[in-house]
């Protein structure tokens, strides 16, 4: 019969943190950071169908400012800008209806109709 303290090599792996096994590894693998058009491409994947007014040379623009970006990077912004309308909506004290059943905060009723 086992212990209670019995654990597999396979719970005990599971338990250490992935940095410190990455770190115990003799070899290294360099990843380049990616280029702009992979960086364009990664923001038209992050995206999705997620609505948006971008075309392909807002998305180039978009990937070449974002220079020195790792893909993990990319990720994060796109995540934190398709929240940002979110984050404008929780802040919001009052919303004005507009037609078609949809509701606006007042910063945003200027814009839609300015």
């Amino acid at each position: 019969m086992r212990s209670s303290s019995y654990h597999s090599y396979a719970d005990i792996l599971y338990t250490i943190p992935k940095a410190a096994i990455r770190r115990r590894f003799e070899k290294r693998i360099y990843i380049p950071l990616p280029d702009a058009t992979a960086r364009s491409y990664m923001l038209k994947l992050h995206i999705g169908d997620t609505k948006n007014n971008l075309n392909d040379d807002d998305f180039d623009r978009l990937g070449e400012m974002t220079d020195g970006a790792s893909g993990s990077d990319v990720s994060v912004l796109v995540r934190d800008a398709l929240m940002e309308p979110l984050r404008h909506c929780q802040q919001a004290k009052q919303f004005i209806p507009v037609d078609g059943g949809k509701f606006l905060a007042p910063g945003e009723f200027l814009r839609f109709y300015a």
